[in-house]
């Protein structure tokens, strides 16, 4: 066999990509091409590892900051016997957690800094699994003025939020309602005051310029909800079987409750985080390809030269 012992196939590619004198030219073309696709499929790799990083930290974020299933009210009146519900809720496989939440949208008031729009979230702080994810979300302050069962209510802030407000904890702020209230002399806006007793910070910007957290029953008392809540959130096991527990779900609470999932919610994100992917990779392999061609045109000129 020539070439030592070598395969002859690969004893003939080595040789032409080591050739000398009139062949040298098209061994620089061959290297050229190889070096080509080196490149280019490096890219490929590069850029699809990138864009699932930043895909999976994303869903990441937004799984530790969200409840993973909503149980509302399909005319948005608000859930009643919310414990109940949140019970059945629980004893479902699958689910790690169900406690009744309130959202209301509120306009946030420094002292003389300001205002900003954002969501004033009322959550079940006597539920362990609750209160442990909400103190590690807690970057400054503590959680624990929000368990005061009287006096004046307590709250956590985004730190954007917080920012934008000029406050610190131990401030107070004033939260005024959409839903005004009537009184003697006509409807008045609805105003409650708050101790701040921290900032939140969950990483999104979007979450942290916007979010507040509270005690369910001083978010019931703001949102004039009564008895009622906004909802049932649930936590899982595994984030990624939703759509599977939520039909369990729904088949347990009724057809008078709508069954939502973080992955419905956040579809469109998803869905523009998926076309940019696909469209890199696509740019990506288009190099590729051509620096195959060019790799196919040398080979052309080198049998064309051996002929």
């Amino acid at each position: 066999m020539p070439g030592r012992g070598l395969p002859f196939e690969l004893f003939l590619a080595l040789r032409y990509l080591r050739a000398r004198g009139q062949r040298a030219n098209l061994s620089l073309f061959v290297w050229i091409g190889v070096g080509g696709v080196f490149l280019g499929v490096s890219a490929l790799i590069v850029v699809l590892a990138v864009m699932t990083g930043f895909q999976d930290g994303i869903k990441d974020r937004i799984i530790a900051a969200n409840p993973h299933i909503l149980v509302v009210e399909r005319a948005g009146r608000g859930v009643a016997g919310a414990s109940e519900v949140a019970s059945r809720v629980r004893s479902i496989r699958g689910v790690l957690s169900a406690t009744p939440f309130v959202v209301q949208q509120a306009l946030f008031t420094g002292q003389g800094r300001g205002a900003t729009g954002g969501l004033l979230r009322g959550v079940d702080l006597a539920s362990p699994t609750v209160r442990a994810q909400l103190a590690g979300e807690v970057k400054t302050g503590s959680v624990d003025p929000l368990l005061r069962p009287s006096g004046e209510p307590a709250i956590l802030l985004g730190r954007e939020l917080a920012r934008t407000l000029g406050v610190v904890p131990g401030d107070r702020v004033t939260l005024i309602s959409p839903e005004s209230a009537m009184t003697g002399v006509g409807l008045v806006p609805k105003m409650r005051r708050f101790e701040v007793a921290g900032y939140v910070e969950v990483g999104l910007h979007e979450y942290d310029a916007s979010l507040a957290y509270t005690g369910i029953a001083a978010a019931q008392e703001f949102a004039g909800l009564g008895d009622r809540v906004s909802g049932v959130e649930v936590k899982l096991d595994d984030p990624f079987d939703a759509k599977e527990v939520g039909r369990r779900i729904a088949a347990v609470v009724g057809p008078g409750l709508w069954i939502r999932d973080w992955m419905g919610m956040n579809r469109n994100l998803f869905a523009a985080l998926q076309l940019e992917k696909l469209a890199l990779f696509v740019i990506v392999t288009i190099i590729v390809l051509v620096a195959g061609f060019a790799i196919i045109g040398h080979l052309i000129l080198l049998v064309a030269e051996k002929r």
